[in-house]
């Protein structure tokens, strides 16, 4: 997508990041488990929905801000297609694993992210915070 902008979250700028009001909590909720969904079947949105669910609890303005900025990527690329196509049985299952280390500004935990194929077909991707404060990107990546 082109004309992105890079987005610092309140908390990364040190400023003041009042939560919502009840109805904006309702309101972010919904649009949350909106983009929960869309996440699903859209493996280019699984990190950014892991990101904005972390903060259901008690959202943000910031919260709401990344939620928002999902909301514009969708807007711009709004046609996905899942397409299997037919192919030869396959016995090979590859699996591609990556880890960022520290990822998370406030808890410094890391995220771990996998795709599972068989052949040219995706049937698993996740992307998952690990439990544990990793001490170095390589003890995140074995984790």
């Amino acid at each position: 997508m082109s004309g992105e902008k890079a987005y610092e979250t309140e908390e990364a700028r040190g400023q003041d990041d009042p939560k919502l009001d009840a109805e904006g909590e309702r309101n972010f909720r919904g649009a949350a488990g909106t983009a929960q969904v869309l996440a699903g079947e859209r493996v280019e949105l699984k990190y950014a929905t892991k990101e904005v669910l972390r903060d259901a609890a008690a959202p943000r303005e910031s919260s709401w801000q990344k939620l928002k900025r999902i909301a514009r990527y969708v807007k711009g690329a709004r046609r996905f297609v899942n397409c299997f196509r037919w192919q030869k049985a396959s016995g090979v299952l590859k699996v591609h694993v990556d880890a960022s280390h520290a990822g998370g500004v406030r808890t410094r935990k890391s995220t771990t992210c996998a795709i599972i194929t068989i052949g040219h077909h995706i049937v698993l991707d996740l992307s998952a915070t690990q439990s544990v404060v990793r001490l170095s990107s390589g003890e995140a990546e074995y984790a």
